[in-house]
């Protein structure tokens, strides 16, 4: 099952919430941001690589990146448009910079923040008169209430790594080199690498290595792009390169991904 969640595509500042029971479920948005709140036991794949979920958990998923849950008891999407003004938020930057993807979360504040999705799901966006808090508002308050922002100041000791993360994830299908990116953010390569290294993160180069490896799993997975195609919008020059790239990383080609994927 797919989820589209946002249905309105005129109005980017529009979030909603959808609530799934005892359900399969694919989320692979090229557009949207997503917060995803699993309860129950079972089986996942995230980005492709398999996991094991029990008890309740936060997930938050960039554009591009690909969540399937098998068996979930409950899974409650809330989604906002790439260019949502949310992205301006405090917590924004520190839920969506992080290179774990997964955190659990205890009972009380799950529960907390499915009545914050629930509020997210039931706003009326035509009621101009309305008192009740806004969407924007509810999500900036589930992003404080996640173990990513509460424990930001012990994780991390710069907003440097997510301000990174955040780019890369924006930018990923246009540039792969770490000066790009060390220039947007005002410092050096070096630097960023420093930050990286003295937290004990996987280091910047392989990250954005592994970002652009979901995104060319993605395309050849959930589109009927032609290799070649994929590899252009990927942000390579060279098909021969592209494909070497691919197998050196995945130990096989493309086009044998996207046959034994579909297979299972």
């Amino acid at each position: 099952m797919y989820i589209n969640l946002l249905n309105d595509h005129n109005n980017p500042d529009k979030i909603e919430a959808i609530k799934h029971s005892n359900a399969n479920v694919l989320i692979y948005d090229e557009a949207r941001y997503h917060v995803v709140l699993l309860k129950g036991n079972g089986d996942a794949l995230l980005n492709f690589e398999k996991f094991q979920f029990s008890n309740t958990h936060i997930i938050f998923l960039c554009p591009g990146e690909v969540l399937e849950v098998f068996a979930n008891e409950t899974l409650i999407s809330i989604g906002f448009d790439q260019y949502s003004k949310i992205k301006m938020s405090e917590g924004f930057c520190y839920s969506f910079g992080n290179t774990t993807k997964v955190f659990e979360l205890d009972l009380v504040i799950f529960d907390k923040l499915e009545t914050i999705a629930h509020e997210i799901k039931n706003f009326n966006y035509t009621d101009q008169n309305t008192s009740k808090e806004s969407p924007v508002v509810l999500l900036e308050r589930i992003f404080k209430e996640s173990p990513k922002y509460l424990g930001v100041k012990e994780s991390y000791s710069s907003d440097l790594i997510f301000e990174f993360t955040c780019l890369v994830h924006e930018h990923h299908t246009m540039r792969h080199d770490m000066d790009y990116y060390a220039k947007l953010l005002k410092t050096s390569a070096k630097r960023v690498t420093q930050k990286f290294n003295e937290v004990g993160v996987e280091n910047p180069h392989s990250f954005i290595k592994k970002r652009i490896i979901i995104e060319i799993k993605r395309q050849l997975l959930y589109t009927d792009k032609t290799i070649k195609s994929i590899c252009f919008d990927t942000g390579f020059n060279d098909p021969s390169y592209f494909s070497r790239f691919f197998k050196k990383n995945v130990g096989m080609t493309a086009k044998q991904f996207r046959v034994s994927f579909h297979r299972k």
